[in-house]
């Protein structure tokens, strides 16, 4: 609802508000993906319930079936409007926080961006996995994000010269439904660097190496309050040097007055080496800074 909008909008200001000498902007350095709680069920009509009923109810075994129906939704405006407009209050959203330039819309609820760090062009998608999210499908193998949606983010992040590939997106990868998780996770660790979720409010990282490439994931933790779960964040940097991504992860110690503290369960992760990936030359023909400058600009993974 639009009253609750204004309170996430009140707050992300403020944090970046809070970040002295940075002189970060909501429009260049905020990057949102909607979750199942940006649902509005009331506005999933007739038709929007039967066509995600239909998706839901096949099996892995009609992969191709699956993969053309979902492709076709999304490469359809008219089609994906009528399915996003669940989303609606949270496209209006982003256009206020964002604003116009950067907001998504009802029929294309997901956006790339590019940004020069440290010498590096990071790409950054932003990703709609709750698109076709409503009453009884956002259980493990039920949430839909759409291989093709994947696909279109990352052509426009090659086309546009990105070194470092980030997908953000609201579910795990495990949540997929089972006619797209393997196809879409291959993609992804052969096609991307790193992949930002959350959903399970456990802040965790990992990396996988595959034959299709090596990609690091980073669950975020909660940080809303009166939250159940352990409220924590994660932050990133990445050394273009080594190919190195290490994440710091912080929780929040209520005792005392309350504050923010590492967290010396997790410690201090590294990610990921990405330096052998077949595509680094990427990586260090733009010029190695040194890692201290590029740590200067973190990732947080709220």
């Amino acid at each position: 609802k639009r009253d609750q909008y204004d309170v996430v909008h009140k707050f992300l200001a403020e944090l970046l508000d809070s970040a002295e000498g940075l002189e970060l902007s909501p429009g260049e350095a905020l990057f949102l993906v909607p979750g199942n709680h940006d649902v509005d069920r009331a506005a999933i009509g007739r038709a929007a319930r039967l066509a995600q009923t239909s998706l839901r109810g096949m099996t892995g075994e009609e992969r191709d079936e699956f993969r053309e129906a979902v492709g076709e939704l999304i490469g359809s405006p008219r089609e994906l409007e009528d399915l996003g407009r669940r989303l609606a209050e949270y496209c209006a959203f982003t256009s206020r926080m964002l604003g116009p330039a950067r907001a998504v819309s009802p029929d294309r609820p997901f956006r790339t961006d590019v940004r020069e760090l440290g010498g590096i062009a990071v790409g950054i998608a932003s990703l709609a996995s709750s698109w076709l999210c409503g009453p009884g499908d956002e259980n493990p193998g039920q949430v839909v994000l759409g291989e093709r949606q994947v696909r279109m983010a990352l052509d426009e992040l090659r086309a546009s010269g990105a070194d470092l590939r980030l997908l953000l997106w609201h579910h795990p990868i495990d949540w997929l439904h089972q006619a797209e998780k393997r196809a879409i996770s291959e993609l992804v660790q052969a096609e991307a660097d790193v992949v930002l979720h959350g959903h399970l409010h456990e802040t965790s990282a990992s990396t996988l190496i595959t034959p299709f490439g090596t990609c690091a994931t980073s669950e975020a933790g909660a940080v809303y309050a009166g939250a159940k779960w352990q409220h924590a964040f994660s932050a990133a940097s990445f050394d273009p040097q080594s190919g190195e991504l290490t994440t710091h992860f912080f929780k929040y110690a209520p005792r005392g007055g309350g504050r923010w503290v590492p967290d010396r369960d997790l410690g201090r992760l590294l990610v990921a080496d990405l330096a052998h990936q077949d595509d680094v030359g990427r990586l260090t023909e733009h010029g190695a800074q040194d890692p201290l400058e590029v740590e200067a600009d973190p990732v947080l993974h709220l």
